[in-house]
Parts: structure tokens; sequence; C-alpha cells
């Protein structure tokens, strides 16, 4: 009897989790620029970032105690078959059995523990594509936002360009008396201040890059080129209740749940066939039950709300590009005809610069809202997938 507790007392053992974290290339790829469209960053950091060596890891530390488990499974059976060619006597001569070790053997006899065993393992097979995903959606948000700062600095550039221009034009229209010392001073200041916020774009896009260097598993001062521009292309049709449905049937989490109420309802099942109803072990795997069966629901709900809202946020931004187009024109025309009146000594150096903030407040706003969208496609797409979450390794009373 030693014999078959010790191997029913094994299968009441938790896994270990690994803690995981980025790593960085030790290459010197600083000499020369890396250029990389989105797809290429994707791959480039799937091969190189330490957090899949360590899935792999355990994925192989899994099967092992899949196999051992397995084993240990296959030495119950045989124990059985010896029992049932034992004797009436030699049976008698064996020590009495504890509810718990009943428990115990009922969960081997009706499948829960090979079933257990088996969805542990493939936990750890899908947690490597859980991270896969992770590290991509990871990647492909690192790039969006990599080229947005890159836009955000190419329109700061253009605004110091114009203010520059504008700037030239004034110091004419001074020589000429057509304008005072310190209407002068007005449009320098401009330049100043249109300077202030190009260094300061060029500082965040500086600070993205480092974080997408990081995220890709480059080294943190490696120039990138990236292969691409933030623009607007118009997803595919979307049935949301499909996509819903889609949802549920690919998520991992929704699939672990699932099997897991289940084989809680089976352990239940075991429980009943043992213990009264009024005891405390009883009520002990009835809640257990209800935990099951409310988690499942609470999961399904998450995963709808996650899909629902991603589908929210797509539509809202994809309906504010237009607005921000619009804006964009009506702002480049309200600049053009400030600088005529402002030629024609109709309107003051401030006016001109006022209209020139405002065209690249709306290009920036433009920008943004494009960025904006295309993160949303890229949360729904995740949404609609396998998941980007961990899983726990699972555990049954």
């Amino acid at each position: 009897m030693r014999k078959i507790l010790s191997i029913l007392v094994a299968f009441a053992l938790l896994f270990s989790v690994v803690p995981i974290g980025y790593c960085t290339d030790d290459s010197d790829n600083s000499q020369k620029v890396m250029s990389f469209n989105l797809q290429q960053a994707v791959d480039y950091a799937l091969k190189h970032n330490r957090n899949i060596l360590i899935q792999d890891l355990n994925v192989k530390k899994a099967e092992l105690f899949y196999k051992k488990e397995m084993k240990r499974l296959d030495k119950y059976e045989d124990y059985k078959e010896e029992l049932k060619n034992m004797t009436p006597e030699e049976k008698a001569l064996l020590p009495g059995e504890t509810p718990m070790q009943i428990m115990e053997q009922k969960k081997i006899d009706m499948g829960v523990a090979k079933r257990a065993i088996e969805l542990n393992f493939q936990i750890a097979k899908w947690n490597k594509e859980i991270k896969q995903n992770e590290i991509k959606y990871d990647v492909e948000k690192a790039y969006y936002d990599l080229m947005q700062a890159e836009k955000s600095m190419e329109i700061a550039k253009e605004s110091l360009e114009l203010a520059k221009k504008q700037y030239e034009q004034s110091k004419k229209m001074f020589e000429l008396g057509l304008l005072s010392n310190q209407e002068l001073l007005e449009m320098e200041c401009a330049v100043s201040q249109a300077q202030t916020a190009y260094t300061s774009a060029q500082m965040n896009y500086q600070f993205q890059r480092v974080n997408f260097n990081n995220i890709l598993g480059l080294p943190l001062n490696q120039e990138v080129k990236l292969d691409g521009t933030v623009q607007y292309e118009k997803h595919d049709e979307i049935n949301l209740e499909d996509s819903i449905e889609e949802a549920f049937k690919n998520n991992a989490m929704l699939k672990v749940a699932k099997e897991k109420t289940e084989l809680t309802k089976l352990v239940f099942k075991a429980a009943e066939a043992i213990y009264p109803k009024n005891t405390y072990k009883y009520k002990e795997y009835e809640i257990e039950l209800e935990e099951a069966i409310k988690n499942l629901e609470t999961v399904e709900k998450g995963i709808e709300m996650e899909v629902r809202m991603a589908y929210l946020k797509l539509l809202t931004a994809e309906k504010q590009i237009k607005t921000c187009e619009m804006t964009v024109k009506k702002s480049e025309e309200a600049l053009r005809l400030a600088m005529l009146s402002y030629e024609a000594g109709q309107k003051t150096p401030n006016d001109v610069t006022k209209a020139r903030i405002e065209l690249m407040k709306a290009k920036n706003d433009l920008a943004n809202q494009i960025y904006n969208y295309n993160i949303a496609l890229l949360d729904f797409k995740y949404s609609i997938g396998l998941g980007k979450r961990q899983l726990p390794e699972i555990y049954l009373k």
C-alpha cells in the first residue's frame, strides 16, 4: 500500500513556474544602420529574444515530467493487476485505505489524473506560443511607436523650416520698412520655439528607438531604419459576433478553463461516492466545482469584453481619421491666406505663427489618430487569437 500511496501523492504536486525577461544581442552592430520592415522586426525578435529559449526549456521540462507521471500511472495499473491476483488472505494483510487514498484512486480510475497531466503538458506548449504572441505584439507596437515618433519629428522639422522661411521673409519686410523691430523679434522668437519643439521630438525619437532595440534584442545604441510610414489602410470587413466566436475557439485560457471545469466535475463525482453531503470534505469539493464554473464564465465574459472593446476603439479611431484629414486641409488653407494677408500688411506676425502652429497641430493630430487606429487594429487582431497572457498550470484537489 505504501507503493500505491507514493504514486497517488505524486499526482498532487504543483509545477514550478520560471520567471523570464528580455535580453539584448551583445554583437557589435552599432557601426551600421539596420533596416527593418514590420515582419523582419518580428522575425528578428523571435530569433534573438531569450524568452523563446526559456519557453523551449520549459516545454522540455514539462515533457520530462509528463513522461515520468505517465510511467507512474502505468505502475499503478500494474499494481491493480497484482491486487486482482492476490488471495483474500493476502488482501486481508494489507493496511486499510483512508478516504483520501480512495479518492485519489478514483481520480486515476476515472481518467482525471491522466487528463490533468496531459493538460499541464499542453499548457507548457501553449505558453510558448503565447510568449511568441506577446513578443510579436510588443514588437509591432514598438514598431508603430517608433514610426510615430519619426513622423512627429518630421512634422516638427517642417514647422521649424517654415518658421525660418517666415523669419527670412520678415527680415526683408523689415529692411523695406514694412515691419517694426518688435514684430521681427516676434518672428525670431517663433523660430526659437519651433527649434525647441524639434529638439523635443528628436529626444522622443531616440527614446522610442532604444525601446524598439530592447524589445528586438538589439544593442541599445544600434541605429535602425524602418521601411514604412505611418499611414491608414482600411481593414477587412469585420463581423463582431463571428469575431467573438473565433476568440472563444482560439483562446488558450478559455480552453484550459473548460477542461479544468470538466475535470473538476469528475472529481466532484468521485467525492460524492465517498463523502456524505453533510461532511466538510464534500462541501469543499462542491465549492471547488462552483469556483471552476464561475471562473469559466468569467473567462468567457473577459474574452468577449476584450473583443468588443477593441472593436469599438477601432471604429472610433477610424471615424476620427476623416475629421483630422479635413482639419489639416482647412489649416493649410488658413496658413496660406494668413501668409498672403501678412505680405499685404493685413496680418501680424502672431497671426502667421498661430496659423503655422495650428497646421502643425492638425498634422500631429492626424498622425496620432492614424497611430491609434493601427494600435486598435493590432489589439483587435490579438483579441481573437490564442492570447498573450501566460497560463498557470492547473491543480485539482
